[in-house]
């Protein structure tokens, strides 16, 4: 009796050239997994989280004072000037003393106020408010909710003229205003004009509506037009850290402007103390001048 044939045979040619594929694809799906696991994931997830910090809401962490049983609304409006740089110092102070005000430090125990504080811009009158208003927005997000002409209009300036003729004063607006002390550099006088503030909100207070901009201003008002400073600053470190959050997804770009010029500072006698003098920064060192650009501008 013969021995049956096995059931296994050897591949052909075709079957190999078969096999050969499905493990190209094997490897290929692998690799392209591995591919997304290791780098396309990460950098979407990198971008989600960017994204959620950028427009995450703004907590003050400010206590206020626990006895106050009425919380009047104020104005503080804020005259910017120059590009995005010379806008965040200006609104950097703006947010301070609202905080400030918020926070119950100047809680009147006669009437029992408490203040919240709302910041009206206004913008200079040179057209490059403009760019400097699009890349405040373009790369601190919630700076998009102010509107920076809220106090560029001829109603504003009837109620600068009514806060003068309430408490006296130049009436030109942008000229010395009352409680000018909020914008000293001295802590102290800072905290003088805002308590003179108070004092005045707490005897009459009342809010004008602004038909051009559709919005409420207290009256009296602060007026702020200066940068920001150390005191307030320290102050209120972290608060300025979250409501001025970079969003560098839409703000870093590779190119400057046309009418921008990058500079870069460097130290190179100290970073290369063998070779600085041979690259022909000597008379840079001796001149004392700390910038070195190439003929391309680099």
């Amino acid at each position: 009796m013969e021995a049956p044939e096995s059931v296994i045979r050897p591949p052909s040619s075709n079957n190999g050239a078969k096999g050969s594929r499905r493990q190209l694809y094997v490897i290929g799906g692998i690799a392209s997994f591995m591919f997304m696991l290791f780098v396309i994931l990460p950098q979407q997830y990198a971008w989600m989280t960017n994204e959620m910090e950028v427009h995450q809401p703004v907590n003050h962490n400010l206590t206020h004072h626990h006895e106050i049983i009425e919380t009047v609304p104020v104005t503080i409006v804020c005259q910017l000037s120059g590009e995005m740089g010379n806008n965040l110092g200006k609104l950097g102070r703006c947010m301070s003393l609202k905080w400030w005000l918020e926070s119950g430090a100047f809680y009147n125990s006669t009437n029992k106020l408490g203040y919240s504080a709302r910041v009206a811009l206004r913008h200079q009158q040179h057209n490059k408010w403009v760019r400097g208003a699009q890349d405040l927005q373009r790369c601190f997000p919630n700076t998009n909710q102010f509107d920076f002409s809220e106090a560029n209009n001829n109603e504003f300036a009837d109620i600068w003229k009514m806060q003068h003729q309430l408490l006296g004063g130049d009436e030109r607006v942008e000229a010395n205003s009352p409680f000018h002390e909020i914008n000293s550099i001295d802590e102290k006088e800072i905290v003088s004009g805002l308590q003179s503030f108070v004092s005045e909100a707490s005897k009459h207070h009342a809010m004008v509506y602004n038909a051009a901009s559709k919005r409420n201003v207290s009256l009296p008002f602060l007026f702020s037009a200066q940068f920001q400073n150390l005191p307030l600053e320290d102050r209120f470190h972290e608060e300025i850290r979250q409501f001025f959050r970079f969003n560098e997804s839409s703000c870093c770009k590779v190119m400057a402007d046309p009418d921008e010029n990058v500079f870069h500072y460097r130290n190179f006698k100290k970073e290369m103390p063998k070779r600085w003098n041979s690259y022909g920064f000597t008379k840079l060192i001796h001149s004392k001048q700390l910038i070195c650009l190439d003929t391309k501008g680099r």
